[in-house]
């Protein structure tokens, strides 16, 4: 499925930086909407994925990545995107989820350089 993402603003032309982030973010945050209701959850849901490393997109760089300010995220209220919603639990367990085959990817990337350090 190809992501589709529709701006709030209809007198500019394309999507903007922080649309593509909240859109491609999206697919794990699990949110089909940016509503007056629910942009705080995003603006959370977005600072959770960059902060564990797990979002697709993040503004600053690799080494210090920057999430959008809550001002930001509210600015995107009524951007639509055609993603599968997931309720809090299924976020949270998602993440956790991830982070734990993240970790375990990391262990077995660090074990092998240590092998290859330690033979002869």
């Amino acid at each position: 499925m190809s992501l589709i993402i529709e701006s709030p603003n209809k007198e500019k032309q394309g999507i903007s930086d922080l649309e593509k982030l909240l859109g491609f973010n999206a697919m794990f945050g699990g949110y089909q909407e940016i509503t007056k209701d629910n942009y705080h959850e995003v603006y959370l849901r977005n600072k959770i994925l960059i902060e564990t490393k797990m979002a697709f997109m993040f503004l600053g760089s690799e080494e210090k990545p920057e999430y959008p300010t809550l001002e930001m995220v509210k600015s995107c209220i009524g951007m639509k995107v055609n993603e599968i919603p997931k309720t809090r639990r299924q976020f949270r367990a998602e993440i956790k989820r991830l982070f734990i085959e993240t970790a375990k990817n990391e262990a077995r990337r660090v074990i092998q350089q240590y092998d290859k350090q330690i033979q002869p």
